[in-house]
């Protein structure tokens, strides 16, 4: 495992050159109102996995406040799509007026709905799926995820390792064994998935990349 100090060092270098920059205004907004989004190492292996896999469709779980999809909009270009579920009322608004506000009207679909139901009414292909919702729900996902991913896409799951809890040898929080037990299923499943290619990484809270075969 890296020690906080190289990683803090680590993080100081993505400030130096962010592609993004025009919407670090949004990112530092978020994190005042301590709303939850991707960390910014997370953000940089993203673009630079999206880009070089030329990708310009994503469908997104969890919309929070509209930060990723404003980013990945950002990262595919100007003739990107962006189709993001967002269940809470409050966050769903925040995210409306944050898409228009940044000027991703165009290129982002917001949906306010359950992001399950959502992936089982989808029809269309994705180059990459990014799921950031309920860590317990991922598992029950993963099918429909697969469906809508063209051979060669990417699924990028973020918080797989949810502060730590996933590793059998930690005690686990009563209130969170449900989740934690689903969370180690969808890791186990899409490891074991003969139709992916999994890697999974120990940046920010855990993130695993699986590419469609």
């Amino acid at each position: 495992m890296i020690d906080e100090i190289t990683k803090e060092y680590l993080n100081g270098l993505l400030h130096l050159n962010s592609e993004v920059s025009h919407l670090s205004s949004f990112r530092k907004e978020a994190k005042e109102n301590r709303i939850p989004i991707i960390t910014e190492d997370v953000e940089r292996l993203i673009e630079i996995i999206l880009k070089s896999h030329g990708a310009k469709r994503l469908f997104e779980v969890g919309a929070a406040v509209g930060y990723s999809a404003c980013v990945f909009a950002d990262i595919m270009g100007e003739d990107s799509f962006v189709k993001t579920v967002e269940r809470d009322e409050i966050r769903y608004t925040e995210a409306k007026n944050n898409i228009k506000k940044y000027g991703y009207d165009d290129n982002i679909n917001l949906i306010m709905d359950d992001a399950g139901e959502v992936l089982k009414r989808e029809d269309e292909l994705y180059d990459a799926v990014f799921l950031d919702g309920n860590k317990g729900h991922y598992i029950h996902m993963l099918g429909d995820c697969k469906r809508i991913l063209r051979p060669g896409g990417l699924l990028i799951c973020d918080n797989v390792l949810f502060r730590g809890m996933i590793d059998k040898s930690s005690p686990l929080i009563r209130r969170k064994i449900t989740i934690v037990k689903r969370l180690r299923m969808f890791l186990d499943a899409i490891s074991e998935d003969s139709e992916l290619t999994t890697s999974v990484l120990p940046i920010g809270d855990g993130l695993s990349i699986s590419i469609k075969k």
